[in-house]
């Protein structure tokens, strides 16, 4: 997994750097963060679906957030702050998954491994680990152990050494120069995909 990311304020944009003027009046709380003793006000970029939470919830949950709401604001508490995460066409969101992750809710469902990258990569650049551990224990799960090309691309690089040994074993029923294989290899870094080979010739040596 790599290294947490770098503080960079143009993550995100505050609602007067937006020229928004929108009240709570005119706001679409989601039902689940509507708090009305909420100090902070999130929403996806280009979202019309906002989440007011307590900023303690953040700073204990992630490092970049606490590095971020311990400099010197020049926003009120309740201005919208836009994330860099896009809402999407269909819910569930990756803002709402990953805010119910770390606020202790009850968790929606996980379709698929699409929805596990986002989710991934947005815990990442926030450096929440929380999220993170909670998708490696759901990768073990099924309908995802059904794609085991998925879950060693995942497991390799995040570096969940067991996983990807699970998975690699796994991979061995299918054949690597199947055309229909060859995308989930182009998704593995160089390393990955020769470990992945060495094991495959070696079973045929065997």
């Amino acid at each position: 997994m790599n290294s947490s990311p770098t503080f960079t304020p143009d993550l995100m944009q505050s609602e007067s750097e937006e020229s928004k003027t929108d009240t709570d009046a005119s706001q679409v709380f989601h039902p689940s963060f509507s708090s009305s003793d909420g100090d902070i006000v999130l929403a996806a970029k280009g979202g019309n679906l906002f989440f007011r939470l307590h900023s303690f919830v953040l700073k204990t949950t992630s490092s970049w957030f606490r590095t971020m709401l311990s400099l010197p604001q020049g926003q009120s508490a309740l201005e919208v702050i836009y994330m860099d995460e896009e809402e999407g066409t269909h819910p569930p969101y990756t803002l709402d998954l990953l805010l119910r992750m770390v606020s202790g809710l009850p968790l929606l469902p996980v379709a698929d491994y699409d929805v596990v990258d986002k989710i991934l990569f947005a815990a990442e650049k926030y450096d929440m680990p929380g999220p993170v551990s909670t998708m490696r224990l759901l990768v073990m799960t099924p309908p995802f152990l059904d794609q085991p090309f998925r879950l060693y691309t995942v497991a390799c690089r995040y570096g969940w050494e067991a996983e990807a040994r699970f998975a690699s074993t796994q991979t061995l029923e299918h054949c690597l120069h199947d055309p229909e294989v060859r995308p989930l290899l182009q998704r593995l870094s160089t390393d990955a995909l020769l470990n992945l080979y060495a094991l495959h010739h070696s079973r045929k040596e065997a």
